[in-house]
């Protein structure tokens, strides 16, 4: 019976640190929550774990809509990219607040070639959405 009792109180001593460990108001928790908010630049593209407010997003419309377009907002760091959709519109989801240089490259389809478009220093708040409005083609 005596062996017993020094097990029993070693149990009990290791989920009592468990417990507090786990709970809300343990020092552990609190670190972690602490930089778990400074971590969104760290992974841009783990957006199903992070909050939209920590990302920007860029949307637009490409006048006339041409067949095949792909966007792509880029910087020193970082590369995104969208394809319009067929009325022209597109959105770039999940940025990375920062200045980005955003280029549209088309896709020559039934005899319309488009030259190459760069847009410099779109910034790209966390949160919001930069509208580049109606993007004429040339």
């Amino acid at each position: 019976m005596k062996k017993i009792m020094p097990f029993s109180a070693l149990l009990l001593l290791l989920l009592s640190v468990v417990f507090f460990s786990c709970s809300k108001e343990s020092p552990i928790t609190k670190d972690q929550t602490a930089q778990a908010s400074v971590r969104p630049n760290d992974s841009p593209n783990n957006s199903s774990r992070l909050s939209p407010r920590y990302f920007g997003f860029i949307s637009g419309v490409l006048v006339p809509a041409p067949a095949k377009a792909k966007i792509i907002a880029f910087n020193d760091e970082y590369t995104f990219e969208a394809i319009a959709q067929a009325d022209g519109s597109f959105v770039i989801n999940d940025l990375v607040p920062a200045s980005y240089n955003v280029r549209i490259d088309y896709v020559p389809v039934g005899g319309n070639d488009y030259f190459s478009t760069t847009i410099p220093k779109v910034v790209v708040s966390a949160g919001t959405v930069t509208d580049l409005g109606n993007i004429s083609l040339n």
